[in-house]
């Protein structure tokens, strides 16, 4: 179980990995807690839990990936990340969310629940 937890902070960059591994510990003290302290019946609880949150958060560092790796060197993404950065600062608070990144680094929220941000019609590349 300690593996469990601790790999969290080698399997995704920093302060991804961090927060999941945090987030863990939160869920897996609560499970304790609704079980007494029994683990063979809160292990299967906390695997529940945690399973939406960490399929999520895998699939948000692949797309995080993609991301750098394709589209931070053009200069429509730099244009794009600034107008999100202005709308996020003048419009009232949760109206508009910069990235999922700004989500999952910044706030609470499970990232299996974290909505996804607003998206803007990319034109296909051939």
């Amino acid at each position: 179980m300690h593996c469990n937890i601790l790999e969290r902070l080698t399997l995704f960059p920093f302060p991804q990995g961090m927060n999941c591994a945090l987030e863990d510990c939160l869920v897996l003290d609560d499970a304790l807690d609704r079980c007494e302290d029994d683990w063979a019946h809160a292990l299967p609880s906390y695997y529940e839990a945690r399973k939406p949150a960490t399929d999520a958060l895998a699939t948000l560092a692949l797309d995080n990936y993609v991301e750098m790796r394709d589209k931070t060197v053009s200069r429509g993404f730099a244009i794009k990340s600034a107008l999100d950065r202005a709308l996020c600062a003048v419009l009232p608070r949760g109206t508009w969310q910069p990235s999922l990144h700004t989500a999952v680094s910044f706030t609470s929220l499970p990232y299996h629940q974290v909505p996804p941000p607003r998206r803007y019609s990319e034109p296909e590349r051939a």
